[in-house]
């Protein structure tokens, strides 16, 4: 399969399959050719990584991805509160801006 690249669907696949079974750190080294590839700037991508984020308990991960979206749809913000209360975090919602 040489010569194939991942595109932002292939990513967001293997990161929803990361979070499901709990593997973060592989999912931080996913995040990192996501980077490398270009699609860190995808919503469908970032929504993901959100998602694999705050699944792991990692909260401020989830965060720093949220705040360096360009475009946040409802999806992001469903991550986003689900996460949060998932985490005990619910409160924290409340300094996020509407953007």
């Amino acid at each position: 399969m040489e010569g194939i690249k991942p595109n932002q669907y292939t990513f967001s696949a293997v990161l929803g399959a990361l979070a499901s079974e709990g593997m973060v750190e592989t999912g931080v080294q996913v995040h990192c050719s996501i980077v490398k590839f270009g699609f860190q700037t995808r919503t469908v991508v970032c929504n993901y990584l959100i998602s694999m984020y705050l699944k792991s308990g990692m909260g401020k991960d989830g965060r720093l991805v949220f705040d360096g979206m360009e475009t946040k749809n409802a999806v992001t913000w469903n991550c986003m509160i689900s996460g949060y209360v998932t985490n005990g975090l619910i409160w924290k919602l409340s300094k996020h801006s509407t953007t």
